[in-house]
Protein backbone atom coordinates (compact mmCIF):
# COMPACT_ATOMS: atom_id res chain seq x y z
CA UNK A 1 0.00 0.00 0.00
CA UNK A 2 1.28 3.25 -1.51
CA UNK A 3 0.37 6.10 0.96
CA UNK A 4 0.25 8.77 -1.85
CA UNK A 5 -2.91 6.09 -3.22
CA UNK A 6 -4.89 7.12 0.02
CA UNK A 7 -6.39 9.56 2.15
CA UNK A 8 -5.38 8.80 5.47
CA UNK A 9 -7.36 10.63 8.45
CA UNK A 10 -7.46 9.84 12.18
CA UNK A 11 -10.70 7.60 13.40
CA UNK A 12 -12.17 7.15 16.53
CA UNK A 13 -13.39 3.14 17.16
CA UNK A 14 -17.13 3.75 18.86
CA UNK A 15 -17.40 -0.30 19.04
CA UNK A 16 -15.58 -3.32 17.75
CA UNK A 17 -17.79 -2.95 14.78
CA UNK A 18 -18.36 1.14 14.20
CA UNK A 19 -15.25 3.73 14.27
CA UNK A 20 -15.92 7.58 12.61
CA UNK A 21 -13.74 10.39 11.30
CA UNK A 22 -12.49 12.66 14.56
CA UNK A 23 -11.72 15.77 12.65
CA UNK A 24 -13.15 17.48 9.83
CA UNK A 25 -15.28 14.75 8.25
CA UNK A 26 -18.48 13.17 8.45
CA UNK A 27 -17.15 9.93 7.59
CA UNK A 28 -18.92 6.93 9.54
CA UNK A 29 -18.07 3.46 9.13
CA UNK A 30 -18.06 -0.60 9.95
CA UNK A 31 -15.74 -3.68 10.44
CA UNK A 32 -17.68 -5.92 8.34
CA UNK A 33 -15.21 -8.98 9.08
CA UNK A 34 -16.51 -10.47 12.20
CA UNK A 35 -13.10 -11.89 13.08
CA UNK A 36 -11.68 -8.28 13.22
CA UNK A 37 -14.73 -6.89 14.73
CA UNK A 38 -14.34 -9.45 17.81
CA UNK A 39 -10.54 -8.27 17.80
CA UNK A 40 -11.50 -4.77 18.50
CA UNK A 41 -13.90 -5.01 20.74
CA UNK A 42 -11.29 -7.50 23.00
CA UNK A 43 -9.12 -4.55 22.54
CA UNK A 44 -11.33 -1.79 23.44
CA UNK A 45 -11.89 -3.89 26.45
CA UNK A 46 -9.12 -3.99 28.26
CA UNK A 47 -8.56 -0.78 30.45
CA UNK A 48 -4.93 -1.15 30.49
CA UNK A 49 -4.39 -0.11 26.31
CA UNK A 50 -4.74 2.75 24.38
CA UNK A 51 -5.22 2.55 20.32
CA UNK A 52 -4.63 5.10 17.67
CA UNK A 53 -6.71 4.23 14.54
CA UNK A 54 -6.05 5.92 11.37
CA UNK A 55 -8.49 5.00 8.22
CA UNK A 56 -6.99 5.06 4.75
CA UNK A 57 -9.50 5.77 1.59
CA UNK A 58 -8.33 4.86 -1.72
CA UNK A 59 -7.93 8.21 -3.87
CA UNK A 60 -10.57 8.66 -6.06
CA UNK A 61 -9.30 10.26 -9.67
CA UNK A 62 -10.48 13.54 -10.07
CA UNK A 63 -14.02 14.15 -11.76
CA UNK A 64 -15.23 10.80 -10.39
CA UNK A 65 -18.13 11.46 -8.03
CA UNK A 66 -17.28 9.92 -4.40
CA UNK A 67 -19.53 7.16 -3.39
CA UNK A 68 -21.40 6.91 -0.55
CA UNK A 69 -19.99 3.51 0.39
CA UNK A 70 -16.45 2.70 -0.04
CA UNK A 71 -14.06 -0.08 1.50
CA UNK A 72 -11.23 1.19 3.51
CA UNK A 73 -8.19 -0.16 5.41
CA UNK A 74 -7.83 0.51 9.34
CA UNK A 75 -4.53 0.55 11.05
CA UNK A 76 -4.77 0.28 14.81
CA UNK A 77 -1.71 1.41 17.00
CA UNK A 78 -1.61 -0.37 20.28
CA UNK A 79 -0.08 0.95 23.54
CA UNK A 80 0.30 -0.37 27.10
CA UNK A 81 2.75 -1.45 29.55
CA UNK A 82 5.36 -3.20 28.89
CA UNK A 83 4.62 -6.07 30.88
CA UNK A 84 1.81 -6.76 28.88
CA UNK A 85 3.95 -6.98 25.45
CA UNK A 86 4.32 -10.69 25.38
CA UNK A 87 0.47 -10.83 26.24
CA UNK A 88 -0.73 -9.18 23.61
CA UNK A 89 1.73 -10.74 21.10
CA UNK A 90 0.80 -14.24 22.39
CA UNK A 91 -3.04 -13.12 21.82
CA UNK A 92 -2.51 -11.71 18.41
CA UNK A 93 -0.79 -14.61 16.85
CA UNK A 94 -3.87 -17.07 18.54
CA UNK A 95 -5.98 -14.84 16.01
CA UNK A 96 -3.90 -15.47 13.24
CA UNK A 97 -2.77 -11.50 13.33
CA UNK A 98 1.03 -10.28 13.38
CA UNK A 99 1.91 -7.27 14.01
CA UNK A 100 3.40 -4.61 12.48
CA UNK A 101 5.50 -1.59 12.66
CA UNK A 102 4.08 2.00 13.24
CA UNK A 103 3.97 4.56 10.70
CA UNK A 104 3.63 7.37 13.29
CA UNK A 105 3.98 7.98 16.91
CA UNK A 106 1.18 8.73 18.79
CA UNK A 107 2.44 8.93 22.28
CA UNK A 108 5.38 10.70 22.76
CA UNK A 109 7.18 8.88 25.69
CA UNK A 110 6.47 5.25 24.78
CA UNK A 111 9.02 2.93 24.00
CA UNK A 112 8.70 0.56 21.15
CA UNK A 113 8.20 -3.34 21.83
CA UNK A 114 6.92 -5.50 19.11
CA UNK A 115 7.08 -9.51 20.09
CA UNK A 116 6.82 -10.32 16.71
CA UNK A 117 9.95 -8.74 15.74
CA UNK A 118 13.32 -10.53 16.48
CA UNK A 119 14.67 -7.45 18.30
CA UNK A 120 12.26 -7.59 20.68
CA UNK A 121 13.87 -10.05 23.48
CA UNK A 122 13.94 -7.67 26.69
CA UNK A 123 11.10 -5.20 26.93
CA UNK A 124 13.36 -2.95 29.10
CA UNK A 125 15.49 -2.44 26.51
CA UNK A 126 13.65 -1.78 23.91
CA UNK A 127 13.81 1.74 22.05
CA UNK A 128 12.17 4.69 22.02
CA UNK A 129 9.15 4.47 19.45
CA UNK A 130 10.07 8.10 18.04
CA UNK A 131 13.78 6.96 17.89
CA UNK A 132 13.16 3.91 16.22
CA UNK A 133 10.51 5.46 13.59
CA UNK A 134 13.21 8.04 12.83
CA UNK A 135 15.96 4.92 12.36
CA UNK A 136 13.84 3.47 10.44
CA UNK A 137 12.90 6.47 7.86
CA UNK A 138 16.68 7.16 7.72
CA UNK A 139 17.05 3.50 6.36
CA UNK A 140 14.50 3.63 4.16
CA UNK A 141 15.89 6.83 2.47
CA UNK A 142 19.02 6.35 2.12
CA UNK A 143 20.20 5.65 -1.50
CA UNK A 144 22.45 2.76 -2.10
CA UNK A 145 23.96 1.18 -5.04
CA UNK A 146 22.75 -1.66 -6.53
CA UNK A 147 25.03 -3.84 -8.49
CA UNK A 148 24.43 -4.18 -12.44
CA UNK A 149 22.36 -7.16 -13.00
CA UNK A 150 24.57 -8.17 -16.16
CA UNK A 151 27.57 -8.28 -13.64
CA UNK A 152 26.31 -10.57 -11.41
CA UNK A 153 25.60 -12.58 -14.05
CA UNK A 154 28.33 -12.87 -16.07
CA UNK A 155 31.06 -13.85 -13.93
CA UNK A 156 34.50 -15.62 -14.93
CA UNK A 157 34.62 -17.73 -12.45
CA UNK A 158 35.33 -21.09 -13.70
CA UNK A 159 32.91 -23.80 -11.32
CA UNK A 160 33.66 -27.26 -10.40
CA UNK A 161 31.43 -29.75 -12.17
CA UNK A 162 28.75 -31.26 -9.87
CA UNK A 163 29.19 -35.19 -9.77
CA UNK A 164 26.03 -37.03 -10.91
CA UNK A 165 22.83 -37.69 -8.80
CA UNK A 166 22.36 -41.14 -7.86
CA UNK A 167 18.55 -40.31 -8.67
CA UNK A 168 19.81 -39.93 -12.05
CA UNK A 169 20.31 -43.14 -14.47
CA UNK A 170 20.43 -41.37 -17.78
CA UNK A 171 24.40 -40.58 -17.96
CA UNK A 172 24.71 -37.21 -18.53
CA UNK A 173 26.91 -35.95 -21.47
CA UNK A 174 29.75 -33.94 -21.18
Amino acid sequence: MQTSDYQQFKVALRSGTTFSAVEGQEIYGRVTDSKYSRMIEALLNDAELQLHTSCYLEQQPRGMRKTAIQACKIEVCIYGPLDMCEEVGSWAEEHEAYLQDPKQCHVRWARYCNPHRLSATDPSECPWLFDFLLSSCAVRTEPHERPDLLDVLSTRQNLEEATQPAAVKTELKR
